[in-house]
């Protein structure tokens, strides 16, 4: 692995010679990271970053890396601490939920007259030529002229048909997503389950540079609770530092949660994991 390092000296006063405040160093170095496999095609390289600060009282090291996480998503089997024995409850509802859905969504699907390649010739046909879909213009004229409305009723016909082939389409492309929404929420059931207990330690961690401050979250949060915690704070610059020191998945915002989005569907936490977060974020940034 190659590896950069560089050194820097930061003054806080001018250096006179006889002024005692302490100086803030700094040191940078870099690493790469990016996977030596044969065979694998890599576009950009990636890297682990250190920065290092020393005030000689005390020595803060931070780190970062080109990835999201490192090693299995098992390692993330449980919840924060004091979210309580409800989450798994829920989780077994939103499934039954979305169970009775898919039931539904089935049952609507009955009925249906046409197969595809009928829907696709008549959908083309009442698309392109809407007036006269059926026959020639003049064919209608002669109908109408006889008294007879059979083209006009075969039109209603036909596009009853194709107006419910294409309520078929999109019950069909929720059923697909229901399904993939079911597998996921067992998938985390199963995780759940099997740590044995219902929280996890969370590391949450604050650095205070002048009047700017990091934050930490073992989350990948969405911005809503990044917002938050920014105007709560008293510092000018607050920055929320997501998958660090840890990796909990997805921390969507509580009202996330029922609108079933892919952030909430896939994230392993109970929604009062963001409750607990922001309390203990902003406790932490007050005490910087």
């Amino acid at each position: 692995m190659d590896t950069e390092r560089k050194t820097l000296s930061l003054v806080s006063v001018e250096e006179t010679g006889f002024d005692s405040t302490p100086r803030l160093r700094a040191g940078v170095a870099k690493s790469d990271i990016t996977t030596d496999e044969k065979g694998v095609k890599i576009r950009d390289r990636l890297y682990a970053k250190a920065l290092v600060l020393d005030d000689d009282t005390t020595q803060v090291v931070i780190i970062a890396m080109d990835v999201t996480a490192i090693g299995s998503r098992r390692i993330s089997q449980r919840i924060l601490d004091d979210v309580g024995e409800e989450f798994l409850p829920r989780l077994r509802e939103r499934i039954a939920e979305l169970q009775k859905e898919q039931a539904e969504l089935l049952k609507s699907l009955r009925f249906t007259a046409l197969n595809f390649k009928t829907f696709l010739s008549l959908y083309l046909r009442y698309a392109l030529y809407p007036e006269h879909p059926l026959d020639n213009s003049y064919r209608y004229l002669q109908t109408e002229k006889r008294g007879s409305d059979e083209f006009r009723a075969m039109d209603d016909f036909n596009r009853r048909n194709i107006k419910r082939y294409l309520q078929n389409i999109y019950t069909m492309e929720k059923l697909a997503k229901i399904q993939d929404d079911i597998a996921t929420l067992r998938k985390h059931q199963t995780i759940n389950e099997e740590a044995g207990i219902p929280t996890i330690s969370a590391e949450v961690q604050g650095i205070r540079i002048g009047d700017c401050v990091l934050i930490t979250s073992p989350a990948e949060l969405l911005v809503e609770v990044g917002l938050n915690i920014k105007r709560a704070s008293p510092y000018k610059h607050t920055f929320v530092v997501s998958c660090s020191n840890g990796y909990l998945h997805y921390g969507p915002p509580e009202t996330e949660y029922s609108k079933g989005g892919y952030e909430a569907t896939e994230c392993l936490l109970a929604l009062e994991w963001q409750k607990i977060y922001e309390q203990k974020a902003l406790e932490i940034i007050r005490r910087l």
